[in-house]
């Protein structure tokens, strides 16, 4: 194997392997962020998506954007495991009624082949005001170039308890009327 030493390059010849060096990683660096963006952006996609599959009620499209084995917490606690499980969760919510979401990407981060997203939603009533929000939690996984949930935890935002403690007082993020909905059945 050819082996060149490094103490035979002039000085002049070092200085262009330091620059071609730096210039590499650079390149490097900036492809990587060009990636991670890219993905940031199908991620924020894919989640827009997802707010339309569940705001149309199609529990097929919306389990399909999750892994076969995805594990996903459902808002009230519900420990759902692997892409069946969380297709029957929505279509019995589905049946029952459930309303159009809102959701908003607020954080993602790509690791690789990994990421995860930090997200909140809203469920809307007719007029496009939220009833029911709260916060999600995902850790997404690229599959044959496609990007899907594997991990997913949502939650309610539970308005607060009012000082004299007989009942629900809304707080400054909930009207009304959606204290009784969110938490104080």
């Amino acid at each position: 194997m050819f082996h060149a030493d490094v103490h035979l390059v002039s000085p002049k010849g070092r200085a262009r392997i330091w620059l071609l060096k730096v210039t590499a990683a650079a390149f490097t660096m900036l492809g990587t962020a060009f990636a991670a963006g890219d993905a940031e952006a199908e991620i924020r996609e894919l989640t827009m998506r997802y707010a339309e599959s569940y705001s149309e009620r199609d529990a097929t499209a919306v389990a399909e954007m999750f892994t076969e084995d995805a594990l996903f917490v459902a808002p009230d606690g519900t420990r759902l495991d692997g892409r069946e499980e969380i297709e029957a969760m929505f279509r019995i919510h589905f049946d029952s009624g459930s309303l159009p979401l809102s959701m908003t990407v607020l954080e993602t981060v790509v690791l690789g082949d990994t990421a995860y997203a930090l997200t909140t939603y809203a469920a809307l009533d007719d007029d496009g005001d939220p009833l029911v929000e709260g916060y999600g939690l995902a850790i997404w996984v690229r599959v044959d170039g496609t990007w899907m949930w594997h991990r997913k935890v949502a939650n309610v935002v539970v308005p607060e308890v009012d000082e004299a403690g007989s009942g629900c007082a809304p707080s400054t993020r909930h009207r009304a009327d959606v204290v009784t909905v969110a938490a104080c059945s």
